[in-house]
Parts: structure tokens; sequence; C-alpha cells
């Protein structure tokens, strides 16, 4: 550690403003083997969950939240590391000062998925106290640096609410995510200099500045984990100038917003109250277009048929609203986010709005039609080419011309008596 600290600030003038109370957490056990994913950080957590080390040293909790790769994230996560005081990376023994867990997960560029992991985390007091730490590198503008490392688009910013959690990461509308979730408001805003962090002696002194995540996320990080455990004469003003948190954009997610396709099952979260629809009822499904796209069963859980689609309430909360909790939209032992992609006839992302609304008759019966034809649609393309004379493409079209629900219900009959025709001959 370089001996420059008084030259950032004198001691007396460090241990006035430093806050033992602050740190004095109850914070979080190290987990073995860190996943991907929210939910499984979330079972080792409370698995481990304790107090403090054997001595009765404060750990810290502290989360890497990022859409890199896996190389880019093992350099992040080693350079939280390099200068974190005591920290024991093996499954042998106890992590010393810091739970360090990740979470990689995010789509790529994506700020409402950074927002949404964000929210997840920073809703759960138990397993993610007052003073944690969240590092998380999603960012549209990566790269965009000057010759001297500071980022042109955004500031590269250290934010801390009145609970002392803290966030460090670009000042984009995702870091106001606690101001939600009972974390208080936004006490201090810093950008992060990151000829500083070198002078203090957290970055090496190497020309290439480009990817911050690594050169200044993570330092500052570890400044912080100094300063918790360590080293009460790292304060603020030793991350840099603080600036006006008004500067940060608002964080606003319009209702019905996909905040989450999970990656394995395609699950589907939405920004949207579960509690506006009552169990039971029918809800009708629609993309930005105007397209139905499914017909949903609002259920406790995902119960059903095989393949049914079924609106749940959700576990996790709204981003923008903590007290609330999420509409969780999944196909029963299915894949919900390619079904309604192929549907729409284009990817189905995060970020995107769907219409939710109780269904009408007409829209239930034009489902009901739909899933016909997709049938027919499958069995198309079980008969040989040479007798098949209604197409994928001619089936396209079918569906483009004939949009009025009677006509559907005249065409479905066309295409089932060809179909039989076409079998008889095969």
């Amino acid at each position: 550690m370089s001996n420059s600290l008084n030259h950032i600030q004198s001691p007396s003038e460090a241990l006035e403003k430093f806050d033992q109370n602050a740190w004095n957490l109850s914070l979080n056990a190290p987990i073995e083997n860190p996943k991907y994913g929210f939910d499984v950080l979330k079972q080792h957590l409370a698995k481990n969950r304790t107090d403090s080390d054997d001595n009765g040293r404060v750990r810290v909790p502290v989360v890497l939240i990022s859409d890199l790769d896996d190389l880019a994230n093992i350099q992040q996560r080693n350079a939280v590391l390099r200068h974190s005081p005591g920290y024991i990376d093996s499954s042998e023994g106890p992590q010393d000062k810091i739970s360090l867990s990740e979470i990689n997960s995010v789509k790529p560029y994506n700020e409402i998925s950074a927002a949404h992991h964000l929210a997840a985390c920073l809703g759960d007091h138990v397993n993610f106290p007052a003073g944690s730490v969240f590092v998380i590198t999603v960012d549209p503008h990566v790269g965009q640096n000057d010759e001297k490392g500071q980022n042109v688009a955004d500031k590269r910013c250290y934010v801390q609410y009145s609970d002392g959690t803290v966030i460090i990461g670009p000042a984009r509308s995702y870091v106001r995510v606690g101001e939600f979730h009972n974390r208080g408001h936004i006490e201090h805003a810093v950008e992060i200099d990151i000829e500083k962090l070198k002078e203090l002696g957290f970055v090496e002194n190497e020309k290439a500045d480009v990817f911050d995540g690594l050169r200044r996320f993570a330092p500052a990080a570890s400044a912080i984990i100094n300063a918790k455990t360590y080293n009460p004469f790292i304060t603020i003003k030793s991350f840099g100038d603080e600036f006006d948190p008004n500067e940060i954009p608002a964080l606003k997610i319009p209702e019905g917003t996909i905040t989450d396709i999970e990656p394995n099952y395609q699950n589907i979260r939405l920004e949207l109250d579960q509690e506006l629809f009552s169990q039971g009822s029918r809800l009708a499904i629609s993309d930005k277009n105007d397209k139905l796209l499914a017909i949903a069963k609002k259920t406790d859980a995902f119960t059903g048929e095989k393949g049914a689609i079924v609106a749940a309430n959700g576990s996790k909360k709204l981003i923008c609203n903590g007290a609330k909790k999420t509409l969780y939209l999944a196909a029963v032992q299915g894949h919900l986010g390619e079904i309604l992609s192929k549907r729409a006839g284009r990817s189905i992302e995060v970020g995107e709005k769907l219409k939710v609304k109780p269904a009408t008759n007409e829209e239930i019966v034009e489902y009901e039609i739909l899933l016909e034809l997709e049938k027919i649609y499958a069995n198309i393309n079980r008969i040989p080419n040479a007798l098949a004379r209604f197409s994928k493409d001619g089936l396209v079209d079918v569906l483009k011309n004939f949009p009025t629900l009677r006509l559907l219900k005249n065409t479905r009959t066309k295409i089932e008596t060809a179909l039989e025709t076409l079998s008889s001959k095969a």
C-alpha cells in the first residue's frame, strides 16, 4: 500500500469522518465456488451466513454483476482480490475479510437486465445487508476513454446510499435501484479518479486504460474493502471529486417491460404487479404491434399440462417498486421465450414491452385457432415434399391474408381437408 494516503487526507480528518458504526454491520460469510445467477448465489449465502470470522473481524459482501465473458470476469475478480487484505481464495479455509460472489447472466449492454439483477440483490436485506458492495460492469459506452483513461460518455462513479450500501459502475440509471428497495437516498456520488487510485497503490501504472471494469471499478472495490476492514484513512475524498447525484439519470421502467428472460428455461419476468390480476383468470399477452402471442392462466405456481402457458406469482420484487412483486410468465416444461419469439417472427428481448390484460372471448377463440394452426404447421413438416402443396411459406401467407376469426376457421378447415387428402395419398 502506498504511503501517500496522508497526501489525500490527514489522519485526524479521516478519523473524524470515519463512522465506525457504519462498518460494524451484520455481514455474510463467503461462498465456495461462486455460481452464476442470483438464486444460486442467494442459496449459498443463506447456507453459510455468519456475522464475522473466528476472530470477530467484519466480513464485507462484495458482488460483481456483469455481462463480461469468462476471461474478463476472471481478470476483474482477481483485480478486486489483488489488494484486498487477508483474502484466502481456497476451499480449505475461510475467506478472511470479504465474501466475493459473481452474477454474470446480465444480457450484453442491457441496462434493464442490469437493473433487474441489481434489484434482486438490493431487495434482499438478509443476504445483502446495509453496507454491501456491488460492482456493476454493464456499459454501452465501454472503451470510449480519452488518452488519460477518463470515459468521455459516462462518469465512472462510486455511489453510496445513506445505509452504507455502495455501488460502483457507470453513472447509468440502474445505480439508482437502491432508492426503490429501502437503501435510503444517494448520500455521495463520486467520479472515480484513476490517478488517485494509482497514488493509493490500487492500480498498477500501465498505459492501457480502456477496460474500466479492470482498471477502475475493481480497484475502487478493493479500496472500499480496505476502508471497511483495515484502513479508516481511506474516505470518500480518496476516490475523486463528488458530483451532484441528480446528474445520474432517473430510473424509469414502463409497466409491462420484460426485465429478465432466464437463459435456461426462458421464463419471463415483467415489470408488472402480479396483484393486478385475479387467480384463475385468463390473460391475453400481445407484443408491441398488438399481435396476440399467448393466452396465459393466472396461477400461484407452474401448474398445468405440459406446454400450458401460465402467469405465476413471482418471488422477486419490481425494480421500480420494492413493495410489489413481479408477474412471472412461463410455459410448463417448456421454453416460453422461444415460443413467443417464434410466434412474433423475431427475437423477444429484455427491455421490450409486452401488453397483458384480461382476455376477451374473441381473443381466447383466436388463440385456440392459433394453436390448431401450429399443429397443422408441424404436420406439414412431416409430409413428403413432393406432396406438400401447402408449404411453410404458404401457411404464413394464409395467416397474413385471412386475419379475421371467421376466415381463419374456414382456412383451418381447408388446410385440414388438404392434409387428409395428402395423407391418404402418402
